[in-house]
């Protein structure tokens, strides 16, 4: 059963009836039981509110914001009141009980009040500032913007209190206040539109946003103080709902104080949804879903952010079998048992080997492969395939690629021996595979030559305190934070404290020429000076070297080696989510969180506990990467078929099937030569050598650029491009490099079409192989031999098959 459904009953002799009393006449189900948010309300000071919510437990489990429906009444009328929205106001202090009543079930909440009675003193920094940035004034769009507007700049999103006092009270002559005259201050006359605004109109006259602003006015409009209290974090009720489309739920929002204090601030929160598809929410916090499927609804104030979760399941009670192979498994199965998702079924011996390969070596089955692969009939033979691709050469070269690429391994700017030092190191350690923990530490604190010791070169790659935070923040935490170099994060709880606190161990890390490699050798040493320090800019004050979100901490030698312990320590969750959330983005097509190097409060996992178990193993593994990619590639979900079934055909998020990935530059260039029997010839590389073995991003080659190689010029994995466009499948179709490789004199097809015994029936399997990696299916066989029979020649008819394979989705993705 699923309640207040109700079908075919009109509701034209209920107008006017309040919500309980229409309820009753509809004969609305009663709820098993009431759960009132917050569970204790606590009132501080004769300004403070405290809204109530009311969620109701029906018999069959399912829950419905009932607030509306609620009836609300203080124990002792003295201490507190309440209205009929279930809005909590001070009386006197004290401590009483809230009744509330659905029908004939009962809750009961308890009220504390204090400070009742003192004189109610608008806050600047905890009051006014929220409301400003509520109403958008000081969003980057209007007068948080690097030069604000109209010749009136706010701090964006009311991060800096004093500048933001300045510049309303004081700044321009005082023009935008009038404390003698509140009624007349530009503060209230152009957000309510009374005199011509460029912001359009922000408020209403007599809003309660337009009141606090009069009242903050008419106490003479006091400065912030260094005593105000000061945020330290806050929460939102409920945390989490599962719901139907098109049901409300009220959110409240509660802020901890600096003094112990906590305060309903659910009136000056921003509230945002993070899927609108799954469902809105307004001003006021309240929630409506509009599809299925699961969000996120974000809420913040005075820079401290927190997440409600909403979930709206595709269906009820389906049922699926699903063998778990290890604990992934388990919290994948858990997830869309919650959203009522049924996965696809299990990938074919063909699909896996293709998608095994190219996940894990870039590299396509060769026919050989394919074959010894179908033919084994070995129940474990997915995990000992997975076992023997990890020990092949290609894992070193294909793996170097991608942290090539992290780490901007640039000849350009590292020159060709700094560049070929730093792809050694890294293809050291994945042939020795060195634990990631081992190879962050060595990189943060490297020194030395640039040509000798490869991972120096990181200090040429990003260069100065600021460069060097930013990346390591990026690469290591997964962690964006740039935007904290000049104003607080808008979206997460980091300001400029925390960047210059990152970026001070990186102050003393110092460059200088060496001619051991001869005068114009160009060598360079990289060294830990005794001095060197970094300054806020805003304050001036000298930056001790603090981790993110951290205590400060330093070393009596080289300040990197505490960042890198505190980077690599087992109990840092930092280092380990980041990695793991990035190579299950690499195999599943998708990160758990998106962008996959976007790791912050306000982008939360798609599955959160999938995640923590995630990064759970992999440090109980030692940080090792080939035990994470077992872990992965012997998942069943890894495992699942990349056709959606009905039940997840909607699914974009939730891993129900494998997500169909297009090949990257690199790779599709090698199944390329790989399926036509031929090679490109990079400048000074033998032969042969593989697009995923090329040290750098360098080489000359127009496809590879084409297809998203990238320059390795940021740290960001955007940098990489994986979109199609319209060049590339010009490039395909209409290009020199496929039409010269189809006719090439040592090409594939040239070779077998001089073999006078081979029929078109072979010819056509063949091809199917070395480009589908899958043999044709009867029907395909007989189309293809048609095609050729029907061309103006043999060779033509099998350049346009070949031709063809090599253009279809089927070559171009891996699925």
């Amino acid at each position: 059963m699923r309640v207040l459904r109700f079908l075919g009953v009109s509701l034209v002799a209920f107008v006017g009836l309040p919500a309980p009393a229409l309820n009753a006449a509809l004969g609305a189900p009663v709820p098993a039981k009431l759960e009132v948010l917050p569970a204790k309300a606590t009132l501080f000071g004769p300004q403070a509110s405290q809204r109530l919510v009311v969620i109701g437990t029906f018999a069959d489990g399912s829950r419905l914001d009932l607030t509306a429906d609620a009836q609300f009444a203080v124990g002792d009328p003295k201490v507190a009141a309440v209205d009929p929205r279930g809005f909590l106001h001070p009386v006197a202090d004290g401590k009483a009980e809230v009744l509330i009543r659905v029908g004939s079930v009962e809750a009961r909440v308890p009220v504390e009040v204090s400070g009742a009675v003192s004189p109610r003193q608008v806050s600047f920094r905890n009051e006014i500032q929220p409301v400003l940035t509520k109403l958008g004034c000081n969003q980057g769009s209007c007068h948080g913007s690097q030069h604000g507007k109209g010749g009136f700049r706010l701090s964006l999103l009311g991060f800096e209190a004093e500048p933001d006092y300045t510049a309303i009270v004081k700044s321009a002559e005082g023009r935008r206040v009038t404390p003698f005259a509140p009624e007349e201050s530009l503060l209230l006359l152009k957000p309510t539109l009374s005199v011509a605004h460029g912001g359009g109109k922000r408020m209403e006259p007599g809003s309660p946003e337009s009141e606090l602003l009069k009242l903050w006015l008419e106490q003479g409009a006091p400065a912030p103080s260094r005593d105000d209290p000061i945020v330290t974090g806050i929460s939102v009720f409920p945390t989490q709902r599962r719901m139907e489309p098109g049901q409300e739920q009220r959110l409240i929002a509660l802020a901890r104080f600096s003094d112990g204090t906590t305060r309903d601030v659910t009136d000056q929160a921003k509230f945002d949804p993070l899927n609108e598809g799954v469902a809105k929410v307004g001003p006021t916090g309240l929630a409506t879903t509009v599809g299925q499927g699961e969000t996120n609804l974000m809420v913040r104030y005075q820079g401290h952010a927190a997440l409600a979760r909403v979930t709206v399941p595709y269906a009820y009670e389906k049922s699926f079998d699903f063998p778990a192979h290890n604990i992934l498994d388990e919290k994948v199965a858990t997830k869309w048992r919650e959203l009522g998702l049924v996965p696809s079924g299990l990938s074919t011996d063909a699909e896996f080997l293709r998608r095994a390969m190219l996940d894990t070596i870039g590299t396509t089955p060769s026919r050989s492969e394919l074959e010894d692969f179908l033919a084994d009939t070995d129940p474990a033979k997915r995990a000992k395939l997975i076992d023997r691709l990890l020990d092949r050469p290609e894992y070193v070269d294909f793996w170097s690629l991608k942290w090539g690429d992290l780490l901007r391994i640039d000849g350009t700017k590292l020159g060709a021996q700094g560049m070929l030092a730093f792809n050694l190191w890294l293809r050291d350690a994945f042939r020795a595979n060195k634990p990631v923990s081992a190879m962050v530490d060595e990189l943060i604190t490297a020194q030395g030559s640039i040509y000798t010791n490869g991972p120096a070169n990181y200090f040429r790659v990003a260069t100065g305190p600021d460069d060097l935070a930013e990346t390591t923040a990026q690469v290591f935490m997964g962690v964006r934070l740039q935007c904290a170099k000049c104003h607080h994060h808008p979206f997460e709880a980091y300001g400029q404290d925390d960047y210059y606190g990152l970026a001070a161990y990186f102050a003393r890390i110092k460059t200088k020429q060496s001619q051991e490699f001869g005068l114009f050798g160009r060598e360079q040493v990289i060294y830990v000076a005794k001095t060197g320090e970094v300054g806020q800019p805003r304050t001036g004050k000298t930056m001790k070297p603090t981790p993110l979100g951290d205590e400060a901490a330093d070393d009596p030698v080289d300040r990197r080696r505490a960042l890198a312990r505190w980077l690599t320590a087992s109990n840092n969750p930092w280092l380990a989510r980041n990695v793991v959330n990035r190579y299950w983005g690499y195999l599943l097509g998708k990160g758990l969180v998106n962008p996959i190097d976007d790791l912050r409060e306000t982008n939360p996992p798609s599955n959160p506990d999938l995640l923590d178990a995630l990064a759970q193993e992999f440090v109980a593994g030692g940080f090792d990467l080939k035990k994470l990619l077992r872990l992965i590639l012997n998942s069943r979900v890894y495992q699942l078929s990349s056709l959606p079934n009905p039940d997840n055909r909607l699914d974009t998020t939730f891993f129900t099937h494998y997500r169909v990935k297009r090949l990257t530059a690199e790779q599709l260039l090698d199944a390329i030569n790989l399926a036509t029997g031929t090679f490109e010839k990079f400048p000074l590389k033998p032969a042969g050598t593989r697009a995923i073995a090329l040290p750098d991003t360098n080489y000359p080659s127009y496809f590879l650029d084409t297809f998203g190689r990238p320059e390795r010029a940021l740290a960001c994995e955007c940098e990489r491009a994986s979109d199609p466009t319209m060049s590339q499948a010009l490039h395909l179709m209409n290009g020199d490099l496929i039409n010269r490789k189809l006719t090439q004199a040592d090409g594939r097809l040239t070779r077998l079409l001089r073999d006078p015994r081979l029929t078109d029936e072979t010819l056509v399997e063949t091809l199917y192989v070395v480009t589908f990696n899958r043999l044709p299916s009867p029907q395909e066989n007989e189309a293809a031999r048609q095609l050729i029979v029907d061309a103006p020649s043999r060779a033509l008819g099998a350049q346009d098959l070949f031709w063809g394979l090599l253009n279809s989705k089927e070559f171009l993705f891996n699925h």
